[in-house]
C-alpha cells in the first residue's frame, strides 16, 4: 500500500484553513464522523483559494499538521483548546443499521484498520466498491471508515491480526499499534 502524499499548501493557504478550522470549533477527528461539515469546510476553503483539494486531502493535511504538533515540526496547526463543539457520533447517520454486518464482514476482508482506507485512496475506492457490490448504495470510502471506527469502538467488529507486511510506520496508515 504506497503512503498517501499530503497537499501542499503556501503559508497563505495554511492559515486560510486553520482561520476556518478554528472559526468552525469541530475538532479535526471529528470530521471524519461529519462529511457534510468537511466538504463545507473544503468547499469554503477551495472558494477562498482557487484551490480544487478534495475533503479527504483537506482531512489528511488537518491530520498531518495536527501530529506534527507533537513533534515540533515548523507550520503547526492551531488545536481548539477546548472550545470545540461537543458532537456525538451516530453510525446511522453514516450508513443504515443494517450494513452493519456488511462492513464488519468488510473489515475482515481486507484484514486492515479502517484508518489505512482514509489514507489510501485506492484502498477507499476499494472499499466503495466492495460495499456498493454488497449493499447497492454508494458511500464515500472516509464515510465507511468512519462507521468501521464506531462500529470498532462500540465493541460490534471482530479484531484483525496485525499485518506485518503492511509497512506502516505513522498515524497515516496505523491500526492497533501502541
Amino acid at each position: 500500500m504506497a503512503r498517501r502524499k499530503t497537499i501542499k499548501l503556501n503559508p497563505i493557504e495554511h492559515e486560510t484553513l486553520a482561520r476556518l478550522y478554528v472559526v468552525r470549533r469541530i475538532a479535526t477527528d471529528r470530521y471524519m464522523h461529519r462529511p457534510d461539515d468537511l466538504r463545507d469546510l473544503t468547499a469554503a476553503f477551495n472558494g477562498l483559494t482557487g484551490r480544487e483539494d478534495t475533503p479527504e486531502d483537506i482531512l489528511h493535511y488537518m491530520q498531518t499538521k495536527r501530529r506534527q504538533n507533537k513533534r515540533g515540526q515548523p507550520q503547526k496547526f492551531p488545536t481548539l483548546n477546548g472550545n470545540h463543539l461537543r458532537l456525538p457520533i451516530v453510525v446511522g447517520r453514516l450508513v443504515a443499521s443494517d450494513h452493519i454486518p456488511v462492513l464488519a464482514k468488510l473489515h475482515l476482508e481486507f484484514g486492515v484498520g479502517p484508518e489505512a482506507f482514509v489514507q489510501d485512496r485506492e484502498m477507499g475506492r476499494a472499499l466503495e466498491r466492495r460495499f456498493f457490490e454488497e449493499t447497492g448504495v454508494h458511500k464515500r470510502g472516509y464515510v465507511l471508515a468512519t462507521a468501521i471506527i464506531e462500529i470498532r469502538k462500540e465493541g460490534k467488529l471482530p479484531k484483525i491480526g496485525r499485518r506485518r507486511d503492511s509497512g506502516f510506520t505513522d498515524f497515516d496508515a496505523a491500526e492497533g499499534i501502541g
